[in-house]
């Protein structure tokens, strides 16, 4: 997410821009990678 928000002509004040659905699932899928490996347990 972070690499795409370095993207865009944004002033980093609120209200952030939209961030589009494949930028979402990406950091969805790594955010629960992570969990798998720190727990050993999947978000149901």
């Amino acid at each position: 997410m972070r690499d795409y928000l370095l993207t865009l002509p944004w002033n980093k004040t609120a209200p952030g821009p939209k961030l589009p659905a494949d930028v979402i699932e990406k950091t969805s899928m790594k955010y629960r990678e992570a969990l798998r490996i720190l727990t050993g347990r999947d978000i149901e």
